[in-house]
């Protein structure tokens, strides 16, 4: 963590906040469907929220490939599943949350997914994969009987637009 000075653009008074910084990477977050409509989410242990979490697959992008290179090596490693094609959701990377910090992560939209045949985790990731029918997983993030993420659920919503209109 950092405390930043800024200048309200408002006031001009000048402030201290404190910024957490993550440098040299960026994320990508990846809504997997498989043929059958079936959205393919995650279930991993976070520390930070000090339980299991169900979220979309995805991970760390650190620029020394293509962040769709990345988005298609976290699908496969973190489920087992390869895309058919993948398409970004955002022209830019998305905040996690500007306040208080500078990480980013770019949404992706893979389809045509298919089981190739196992995960390939890191020796620390303890990852289950979960399968819901694509409108249970709307209903559910909506109405919170599944409990996600907001990368999750703001990568859902730009999947579910570009869903809508392809």
């Amino acid at each position: 963590m950092e405390l930043w000075s800024f200048r309200s653009p408002r006031t001009g008074k000048e402030y201290d906040y404190p910024v957490f910084r993550v440098v040299g990477v960026s994320a990508v977050v990846v809504f997997a469907l498989t043929e059958k409509e079936e959205v393919v989410a995650i279930r991993q242990f976070r520390p930070a929220a000090s339980e299991i979490v169900l979220e979309l697959p995805g991970g760390l992008s650190d620029g020394a490939t293509s962040p769709e290179d990345a988005a298609w090596r976290e699908l496969l490693e973190e489920t087992g599943y390869r895309a058919g094609k993948i398409a970004r959701l955002a022209p830019d990377p998305v905040y996690f949350d500007p306040a208080s910090l500078d990480f980013r992560f770019l949404p992706f939209l893979a389809t045509e997914c298919e089981d190739i045949g196992g995960q390939l985790l890191d020796e620390e990731e303890d990852i289950e994969v979960a399968f819901f029918p694509l409108s249970e997983w709307v209903d559910g993030v909506a109405s919170g009987e599944i409990r996600t993420d907001a990368k999750s659920m703001a990568t859902t919503f730009l999947a579910l637009r570009t869903l809508k209109t392809s």
